[in-house]
């Protein structure tokens, strides 16, 4: 009989190996996308017949950029969403300054308007 400690353990591996898997095709996708996209561009330069690699280049970046969010989302889990949660709380630290800020220049402070407008020059000691 398996420990619930046991279970969770290997569906964290399970996981890792997912995510490590998905991680190493982004990449396989991203060296091809350069490669080829790359060569497409050299073969249109030196054919000089219009712009016809950029549609295929263009297209296939946007396939990338939906591959790589996807990788991106399948790495979501509870930890990243507490740290990430924790994040915004400790960035949040100067929500209180931008609203005093607002209000100054609603009540037309004199201390948010620049220093030649108060006749200080814009210098400051």
């Amino acid at each position: 009989m398996s420990t619930p400690a046991g279970t969770a353990g290997r569906r964290a591996a399970s996981l890792a190996r997912a995510h490590r898997f998905l991680l190493d095709r982004f990449r396989t996708h991203l060296r091809l996308y350069l490669v080829l996209g790359g060569g497409l561009t050299l073969v249109n330069l030196f054919t000089g017949v219009g712009w016809w690699s950029f549609t295929p280049v263009c297209g296939w970046g946007i396939v990338l950029a939906v591959h790589y969010f996807y990788v991106r989302a399948a790495n979501v889990d509870d930890d990243w969403v507490r740290e990430r949660a924790e994040d915004l709380r400790v960035r949040s630290y100067d929500l209180g300054h931008i609203i005093d800020l607002k209000e100054r220049v609603e009540r037309g402070d004199a201390s948010v308007r620049p220093g030649s407008e108060r006749g200080g020059g814009g210098n400051r000691p």
